[in-house]
């Protein structure tokens, strides 16, 4: 997963300098193209926007992942092929981090996308 360099920063900030790292909730992007380390590429249209999201009920990470504890549900998507999913510390806040889905997935005009239970698993997170 590529992670922004403002997340590095603030891993580093936490581990070196003993400041919170702190997300309340996170959201979810999704992406027709690499987000690189700026959330590049999001779709647009329809009635998508990026979606709040809850990771393992207990909140920490096992085998250096956590996955999706509910389900991430996008309604009235536009047409679009989705390849990359992105993680942000707020709907309009700063990007962290995003990785490639394991398959492209087609959506067409007003379709509906989900990430159903444990289905999105967020690893890797390297300084």
């Amino acid at each position: 997963m590529t992670r922004s360099t403002g997340l590095k920063n603030r891993i580093l900030d936490a581990i070196c300098n003993h400041t919170a790292l702190d997300v309340t909730a996170p959201f979810i992007s999704l992406h027709t193209g690499d987000p690189s380390t700026t959330g590049a590429n999001e779709c647009t249209g329809g009635d998508y926007v990026r979606k709040s999201a809850s990771f393992e009920a207990s909140g920490a990470g096992a085998a250096g992942e956590c996955r999706n504890d509910v389900a991430i549900t996008w309604t009235v998507m536009p047409a679009c092929t989705v390849k990359y999913v992105g993680v942000w510390d707020a709907i309009a806040g700063n990007w962290l981090w995003g990785g490639q889905l394991t398959a492209d997935k087609v959506v067409n005009a007003g379709d509906t996308f989900t990430f159903a239970i444990n289905a999105l698993k967020l690893s890797d997170v390297d300084v």
